[in-house]
């Protein structure tokens, strides 16, 4: 049987939504999830999401579409259960009961207020590494490119550094920790600080170049990650402190691994400049990267999506307060969508390119496609550093 549609009385668990996603029967049974709604794949990793309904969804892969599958955690493990019991094969989807993990010890991240003054201290902290900005400025970035955006080294975890006897004029991690706490007290809530073995609060992560993720009042509410070992799978993390812990999956429990941390969930980047910006045409494009370069050149707000799958988040939230209609708020009447120029090569881009228009229409804005010659380069960062400027083409 292929992809059944959801409905409203069956609706997608990921994002609780009654149209687009869909459902398939798994080969070794049971059922799986295609959210099109979801964030892109290299955001999700191996943590996969609390759905809708309470349940622990697992990230399972993606489809030929780019969308993202999911599998209900219950269900995975009721399968190996079964596999284990020498029943594997034998079993039929009414075997496989749906049972919501129970959540121990999971907390929510702060609101975007608190989380802003802690990220922001923690950036003064830190300073760019050599490398690291001769990186940035052979990309075109300049120095004051770097600093109003607080662009920053993410040090190397202290046990390599130490081991490894790294130089660096960056503080160790524990160090920040011990500052963050004497300023701020309890950091639970903090996505990517967590307690280490010493109970000490501390940073979890691989190093790499820190990307904040300003919000809409410019509150920095997460941070990404560019990493420098990119052999590991994907080039931009979340700086979160979640890793699931296996074991107590097994017993049906639904706990982090990394004591006090948190969960960085996926979010939209707005880089704007209301005092020098033209506030009337907005551009969306995929990547915090893309967008503070492009806000920079263009002197045009910029929303940064964290995969082109994720548009849906531009509609997300109660009427009036979602990101589009404070964009709106602000004199948006255009939308320019400036996804990477190999579209037309890749039919997930494409497809996410085309529910992104519609979703915008829909809305009543006015939609225009950036386009330009891939020699230029892939991204919209690219071709504006190369001193070239897109064609635009209304839909």
């Amino acid at each position: 049987m292929g992809i059944r549609s959801v409905t409203k009385s069956n609706p997608c668990p990921i994002c609780g939504k009654a149209d687009w996603c869909g459902i398939f029967d798994a080969s070794d049974g049971g059922e799986l999830h295609v959210c099109q709604r979801c964030v892109d794949t290299y955001a999700v990793g191996k943590e996969g999401v609390i759905g809708t309904d309470g349940n622990f969804y697992i990230y399972a892969g993606v489809s030929k579409a780019g969308a993202a599958i999911f599998e209900d955690a219950q269900q995975k493990l009721a399968k190996q259960r079964l596999k284990e019991s020498g029943k594997a094969g034998n079993y039929n989807v009414a075997e496989i009961k749906k049972k919501v993990l129970t959540p121990v010890d999971i907390h929510k991240a702060l609101d975007d207020a608190k989380l802003d003054k802690i990220y922001r201290r923690l950036l003064s902290l830190l300073i760019l590494e050599p490398c690291h900005r001769e990186y940035l400025l052979k990309e075109g970035w300049t120095d004051e490119l770097i600093e109003k955006n607080c662009v920053r080294s993410f040090p190397e975890e202290d046990h390599k550094r130490f081991g490894e006897k790294k130089k660096s004029k960056n503080p160790w991690r524990y160090e920040v920790g011990e500052i963050l706490t004497t300023e701020f007290g309890d950091l639970t809530g903090v996505p990517g600080l967590y307690k280490n073995q010493k109970g000490k609060w501390s940073l979890w992560g691989q190093s790499g170049i820190f990307f904040p993720l300003p919000n809409e009042r410019h509150q920095i509410r997460r941070l990404r990650v560019r990493l420098d070992n990119v052999k590991s799978g994907g080039k931009y993390r979340n700086f979160s402190s979640f890793r699931q812990d296996d074991e107590a999956e097994k017993q049906g429990f639904f706990m982090n691994r990394l004591s006090c941390g948190c969960q960085a969930d996926n979010h939209l980047g707005f880089y704007m400049d209301e005092s020098r910006d033209d506030m009337y045409i907005c551009y969306i494009t995929e990547g915090e990267k893309k967008g503070i370069i492009g806000e920079w050149v263009l002197k045009a707000p910029f929303v940064s999506v964290p995969g082109v799958n994720s548009y849906a988040k531009l509609v997300a939230g109660e009427r009036g307060s979602r990101p589009i209609d404070r964009l709106s708020q602000k004199g948006i009447k255009i939308f320019i969508i400036a996804y990477d120029a190999d579209k037309s090569v890749n039919a997930r881009v494409l497809e996410s390119e085309q529910r992104t228009i519609r979703i915008l229409k829909e809305e009543g804005f006015t939609i225009g496609l950036a386009s330009w010659d891939t020699v230029y380069g892939k991204g919209i960062d690219d071709l504006l550093m190369s001193g070239h400027r897109p064609q635009y083409m209304l839909v």
